[in-house]
């Protein structure tokens, strides 16, 4: 099964609606390839049953072990087998992960798109389950367009292998991306042994191909325990300057520039530094009494709390850092609560999701609002929490 010394393994990604052909594809290349074939529906339907197919809150059971089939593909690629990772990989940015960290080692990989028509697609999935139930799950006719809408078709570069985008803003790599959408992909390295934690430093820091995994980064700020400290007039310039950092990160996703002195506009933090909005709050967030970063909070016209402003240092990120300080902002107005975040980034989605979880269990709702012309639309998580 493995490779040649000449010929470096691949990883294949299979990428396609439900129904496209993707799994009879994968057997075949596996077969061909003598590759490792990685399929999850396979694995969910033994282990959850074909009543766990949607999972769309965080840490869901099929995200959890798509992150532990990743660790797999990662370790087999290492060793010089091939991988064919039959996932269906709705979204660019998976792929883009999933093509960065099998180039991180030494591993090349061919997206394999396979496109299908509405009503062929229709078809299938009545066949299936009608002959074959057992191995598949449950689908209505109703679920085929919005799957459409949501399916991000490759592009000439995905499929050329010939580009790799950046991550999102808020990623210094790939594997940072990756480790918030497939929240057990780190705890999966972590498990298999002292080496893989170094192997996971070492994606961190590495550009595709170029470094070992033995590379190594620096050890994170301690992150506890958090605290949040309101913001009085002693405090209002380290407020000031966390402010510009935050603008510099939303700048790439929004289009903004600084100004001419090398700063970036903030007209709701300059109003709540001049005390312009009485009911406006601010707290720095502190980790192990080290200043981390800072939220703020305004009125909801809809009655309650939002809100408006969250940021954490980069190198207390993913530390549980800001969680903890999400949970200590909302604990400060028991009520109703709203939450805006931007889907461009997929983490941020994760992370608020988490919270609102955190706070009110299953309790909580997720709206789109409406789309307007300067900047990335909102999407809106409302909840409501007890006093006490």
């Amino acid at each position: 099964m493995k490779e040649t010394a000449s010929q470096a393994p691949t990883l294949f990604l299979m990428v396609g609606l439900p129904a496209s052909g993707k799994t009879r594809r994968a057997r075949e290349l596996a077969a061909e390839r003598r590759a490792l074939r990685l399929t999850p529906d396979d694995w969910a339907l033994s282990l959850f049953g074909q009543e766990d197919r949607h999972q769309e809150r965080p840490d869901g059971k099929r995200w959890l072990l798509e992150g532990r089939l990743v660790v797999l593909a990662i370790e087999a690629l290492r060793l010089g087998v091939s991988v064919v990772l039959d996932f269906g990989l709705w979204s660019r940015d998976e792929r883009s992960a999933l093509r960065w960290m099998a180039a991180s080692v030494g591993a090349s990989c061919e997206v394999v798109y396979l496109p299908v028509e509405r009503e062929v697609q229709w078809s299938r999935i009545q066949h299936r389950w009608k002959h074959t139930p057992e191995q598949t799950f449950p689908m209505a006719e109703a679920e085929l367009d919005p799957w459409r809408d949501m399916f991000e078709v490759p592009d000439a570069n995905e499929l050329s292998g010939s580009f790799l985008p950046s991550p999102p803003p808020a990623d210094e790599t790939w594997f940072d991306w990756a480790q918030r959408f497939w929240p057990s992909l780190v705890q999966g390295l972590n498990d298999a042994g002292p080496n893989h934690a170094r192997r996971q430093a070492a994606l961190r820091v590495c550009e595709a191909g170029s470094v070992p995994w033995e590379a190594v980064t620096p050890p994170r700020p301690q992150s506890e325990p958090v605290a949040l400290v309101a913001v009085d007039r002693t405090r209002r310039a380290v407020l000031g300057n966390l402010g510009q950092l935050y603008r510099y990160d939303l700048s790439e996703a929004y289009g903004h520039l600084p100004n001419d002195d090398g700063s970036f506009n903030d007209r709701q933090l300059d109003r709540f530094l001049a005390g312009a909005d009485p009911q406006h709050r601010a707290w720095l967030i502190t980790a192990a009494g080290r200043t981390a970063g800072f939220v703020m909070t305004i009125p909801d016209p809809d009655g309650g709390t939002s809100i408006s402003a969250f940021f954490v240092v980069r190198a207390l990120r993913r530390t549980g850092v800001g969680r903890a300080a999400a949970a200590l902002a909302i604990a400060t107005a028991p009520g109703r609560w709203s939450i805006a975040f931007q889907r461009y980034n997929p983490g941020v989605e994760k992370f608020w999701s988490r919270v609102a979880a955190d706070a009110a269990g299953d309790r909580w709702d997720m709206r789109d609002g409406p789309v307007p012309e300067s900047r990335p639309p909102d999407t809106w998580i409302t909840f409501t929490t007890a006093p006490g």
